[in-house]
C-alpha cells in the first residue's frame, strides 16, 4: 500500500507547512471570509483537517490502530490550537463547533487509512486467509441489506410525508408505529436469538420457533383491530387492506431473519425495494383525496411485500444443520428471548408508542411531526442494528468460551455504534431543520431538530450495550435498565402534560438518557463476572 512507501519524513515537512499555512490564511484579515463565502466553512474544515490528518498518519510508524490514536491526538490539539488562536484576534472567533468538525474529518480518514493499512499488511504478510474475506463480505451484505432497508423505509415515510394531509399521515404514522411494534417483537423473540443460538452452534427448537411466528401473526391480528378502532373512519376495506399488509410485514420479517441466518442477507432486498415500488405506484396512480387513499396506500405496500418475499421463500432450498436440543436449553432461548422483547418493547414506548398515544388523543399535528422526527432519527440506529447483528454471534461464542477478547471486541462494537451515533447526531445538529423542510416540505419545515440532536447518541449506546449484555445471556440486565427508563420517562410526562411540537420528547431523552447509563454501569458488571469465570 502507498502508506507504507511514504517516507514519514516528507509527509512531517508537508504537514508541517500545510498547518502552518492555515494558522496564516485565518489570521489574516479577509481571507477566511473570502473562502467561506465560497465555500461552506464546514466543509472547508473537513477536507482541510482530512488532508492534514493522512499527513499526519503517514509521520507515524508502527501498527495501524497506533498511528490512529497518535494521529487523532494530533489534530485534537493543532485544531484547539487553531480555534485558541481565532479566539484572541478582534475580527475572528474560535468555536467549539469548528473544531468538532476537524475531529469528524480525523475520524473519518484514519478510519479509512487504518483500515486499508491492515489490509494491505494482512496481504503482505500471507496472513489474511478466506475466513476473514469471508466475513467482511458478510458484513458487507448485512450493511447493504440494512442500508436498502433503511432507505426505503425513509423514503416511504418521506414520500407520504409530502403527499398526504398532515390527518391522514398521522393515521399512516399509527399503523407504521405498530409495524415497527411488531418488527421488534419478532427480532427479539425470533431473530436475535437464532444469531445467538444457531449460529453459535446451540440447538434450535423448530417448533418453538414456529409457536413464536404464530404468536407474533396473532399479535398483527390484534394490533390491526386496535388500529382499526382508534383510525377514524376505518371501513372494511381498510380492514382488509390493514391485514393484508401485516401479513406482508410478519413474512417479510421472516425472510430477513433467514437470510442473515444464512449469511445470504442480500436477497431479503427484493421485498423491501418491492414495498418502495408499490408505494410509488400508488402515489402515481390513486386519485390525491380519495377517501381510500389510506386503503390503498395499504395494499400497495403488503402485496408486494407479501409476493415477494413468497418468491424467496420458495426459491430458497431448505437448511437444517443444527445440531439435536439440548435439555434445558429451550428455557434459555425462550427465557432469553421474552427478556429482549421487554427491553425492546419499553424502548417503542418511549419512541414510537407516542405516535399512536397521541392519534389517540386526536392530535394528529404531535403524531405526524412525532413521525417526522423519528423518521429523521432512525438512519443511524440502522446502521447500529447492522453492526450489531454482525458482530453478535460472534460475541456469543467468545462469551460460551470464556475469551479474554470478548472484552476487547465488546468495547469496540460499543464504540462503533456510539460513534456513529454521535455523527449523526451532528447531522442533526447542523442540517436538521433544513432536511426536515426538504424531505417532509414545507408543513414540516418549522421543526427544530436541535431539541432531538441527543436521541441518536443515546439510542447507540443501548443498542451496543444491549448486543453485549445479549451475547452474556444477560438479557434481564437491560429489561431492569428499561424498566427504570420508563420509570423516569412516566414521572417527567405525568409531570409535563402538555406537550408541543418543540417538548414532545422531553420525557423520552430523560427516560432513554436514564436507561443508557444503568446499562453502561450493568455492562461493566458482566464482563467483571466473565473475567472471574474464565480466572
Amino acid at each position: 500500500m502507498l502508506i507504507s512507501k511514504i517516507r514519514p519524513r516528507h509527509c512531517m515537512a508537508v504537514a508541517s507547512v500545510f498547518f502552518a499555512l492555515l494558522l496564516i490564511i485565518g489570521s489574516v484579515p479577509g481571507y477566511a471570509r473570502a473562502f467561506s463565502a465560497v465555500i461552506d466553512y464546514r466543509i472547508l474544515h473537513f477536507v482541510a483537517y482530512g488532508f492534514l490528518s493522512a499527513l499526519i498518519y503517514g509521520c507515524l510508524s508502527g501498527a495501524p490502530a497506533r498511528r490512529a490514536r497518535y494521529t487523532l491526538l494530533a489534530i485534537a490539539v493543532l485544531g484547539g490550537l487553531d480555534e485558541s488562536m481565532q479566539s484572541f484576534l478582534p475580527y475572528r472567533n474560535g468555536d467549539f463547533g469548528d473544531w468538532i468538525w476537524d475531529m469528524v474529518a480525523a475520524l473519518s480518514c484514519v478510519a479509512v487509512l487504518a483500515f486499508f493499512h491492515a489490509r494491505s499488511e494482512g496481504k503482505e504478510s500471507g496472513n489474511m486467509p478466506r475466513l476473514e474475506i469471508k466475513k467482511s463480505k458478510a458484513l458487507l451484505q448485512i450493511i447493504s441489506e440494512q442500508a436498502v432497508f433503511t432507505l426505503t423505509f425513509f423514503a416511504t415515510q418521506a414520500l407520504l410525508a409530502r403527499h398526504l394531509s398532515v390527518a391522514m399521515f398521522a393515521s399512516f404514522s399509527a399503523i407504521y408505529s405498530a409495524v415497527i411494534l411488531l418488527n421488534i417483537v419478532h427480532g427479539s423473540t425470533v431473530m436475535e436469538p437464532l444469531l445467538v443460538f444457531a449460529k453459535a452452534n446451540r440447538a434450535i427448537d423448530r417448533k418453538l420457533l414456529l409457536i413464536l411466528h404464530l404468536l407474533i401473526t396473532a399479535a398483527s391480528m390484534l394490533a390491526a383491530i386496535y388500529l382499526a378502532w382508534i383510525i377514524p373512519g376505518a371501513s372494511p376495506y381498510f380492514v382488509c387492506a390493514l391485514i393484508i399488509a401485516m401479513t406482508g410485514f410478519v413474512t417479510y420479517w421472516t425472510v430477513r431473519a433467514i437470510s442473515i441466518l444464512d449469511n445470504t442477507s442480500l436477497k431479503s432486498l427484493f421485498p423491501a425495494l418491492a414495498q418502495l415500488a408499490g408505494v410509488c405506484s400508488a402515489i402515481v396512480l390513486m386519485p390525491e383525496g380519495s377517501p381510500d387513499q389510506l386503503s390503498a396506500l395499504l395494499l400497495a405496500i403488503g402485496v408486494p411485500l407479501l409476493l415477494a418475499s413468497a418468491l424467496i421463500i420458495v426459491m430458497t432450498k431448505k437448511k437444517d444443520v443444527h445440531p439435536a436440543q439440548a435439555v434445558g436449553e429451550k428455557i434459555s432461548w425462550l427465557s432469553f428471548g421474552l427478556n429482549n422483547s421487554l427491553s425492546q418493547i419499553t424502548v417503542w414506548a418511549m419512541t414510537h408508542g407516542l405516535v399512536v398515544y397521541y392519534l389517540s388523543l386526536q392530535e394528529s399535528d404531535l403524531a405526524a411531526s412525532f413521525r417526522v422526527v423519528m423518521t429523521l432519527v432512525l438512519p443511524a440506529q440502522y446502521l447500529n442494528i447492522a453492526m450489531s447483528n454482525f458482530g453478535l454471534p460472534r460475541l456469543a461464542r467468545l462469551a460460551d468460551e470464556r475469551s479474554a477478547t470478548f472484552a476487547r471486541m465488546a468495547r469496540m462494537l460499543i464504540m462503533a455504534t456510539i460513534a456513529s451515533g454521535l455523527l449523526y447526531s451532528m447531522v442533526l445538529w447542523f442540517w436538521g431543520q433544513s432536511l426536515a423542510g426538504l424531505l417532509f416540505r414545507d408543513k414540516y419545515s418549522g421543526l427544530d431538530m436541535h431539541n432531538y440532536f441527543l436521541l441518536p447518541i443515546m439510542l447507540a449506546a443501548i443498542q451496543g450495550v444491549r448486543t453485549v449484555l445479549k451475547a452474556l445471556k444477560l438479557t434481564h440486565y437491560a429489561s431492569w435498565a428499561m424498566a427504570a427508563g420508563f420509570l423516569c420517562f412516566m414521572l417527567v410526562f405525568i409531570a409535563n402534560p402538555i406537550a408541543s411540537v418543540s417538548t414532545m420528547f422531553i420525557p423520552t431523552v430523560f427516560g432513554v438518557g436514564l436507561a443508557a447509563v444503568i446499562m453502561l454501569c450493568q455492562l461493566q458488571k458482566g464482563i467483571k463476572g466473565l473475567k472471574v469465570a474464565a480466572s
